[in-house]
C-alpha cells in the first residue's frame, strides 16, 4: 500500500510513503546466534526508531528499519540499520551482510489504518504504517465478506471512513527526511541518559 499511486484518485495523497529497509546478514557463527535472540522470537521496537528483526532458519540475522528514502538493494546505503544492529549486539560489528533491500510502507497522519469505501462494491484498505503483514492478512477475509454481502461494512474490525488528502502531500520527501532526522536526535539524546 506503499504503491497506491494513481490507483484511486486522492489514495495517494492521503498517505505518506516511506522506505523500509532490511540487511541480512551472513549465517551467523553458532556461538554469536546463541546471544542474538536465543529463543527465535520476533522482535518489534516501536520506539522513536521503528525496527524489526528475527534470525532465520539459516542463522541469519534480518534486521530492518528506516534507510534510504529511495529504493536500494546496496547493504552499504543502510548504515542506520547496520549501526542499530551493533548497537543491539555489538558482536555484529564484524559479520558481513549478504543481503539488503527495501520497499515503501504506507504511513498516516494518525498512524493508523484506514478502510473506505468510496461506491458500491468498492473497499480500499491501507495505511498499515509498516504493520501490514499480519493486519492486512487477517482483515482481508473480513474485507472479502464484506464485498460477498455475508457481513456489513459496519460489522467491519476498522471503521469506514472518508478519505482525506494530507496537506501539502507534495513536499512529502522532505518532512519524511525530517521526521527521520528528528527521531534519531531524539534516540541519541535517551541512549545518553
Amino acid at each position: 500500500n506503499g504503491y497506491a499511486d494513481r490507483l484511486w484518485p486522492g489514495l495517494a495523497e492521503a498517505s505518506v510513503p516511506v522506505f523500509s529497509s532490511v540487511l541480512a546478514s551472513e549465517p551467523l557463527p553458532s556461538e554469536l546466534a546463541a546471544r542474538v535472540m536465543p529463543g527465535r522470537q520476533v522482535l518489534y521496537e516501536s520506539g522513536l526508531v521503528t525496527v524489526y528483526c528475527r534470525v532465520d532458519a539459516a542463522g541469519r540475522l534480518v534486521i530492518g528499519g528506516r534507510g534510504p528514502m529511495r529504493p536500494s538493494s546496496d547493504a552499504a546505503s543502510m548504515g542506520a540499520v547496520r549501526r542499530h544492529a551493533e548497537h543491539l549486539w555489538p558482536e555484529l560489528a564484524s559479520v558481513a551482510w549478504d543481503y539488503a533491500w527495501n520497499g515503501r510502507v504506507s504511513i498516516t497522519p494518525d498512524h493508523l489504518p484506514k478502510l473506505h469505501a468510496p461506491r458500491a462494491g468498492l473497499l480500499i484498505a491501507y495505511g498499515y504504517n509498516g504493520r501490514g503483514v499480519a493486519l492486512s492478512t487477517a482483515l482481508g477475509a473480513h474485507l472479502a465478506e464484506s464485498l460477498t454481502g455475508s457481513v456489513t461494512t459496519e460489522t467491519l474490525p476498522l471503521p469506514v471512513s472518508d478519505m482525506k488528502r494530507i496537506a501539502f502531500h507534495r513536499f512529502w520527501p522532505i518532512g519524511v527526511q525530517g521526521a527521520i532526522a528528528a527521531s534519531r536526535f531524539r534516540q541519541m539524546i535517551a541512549d545518553l541518559f
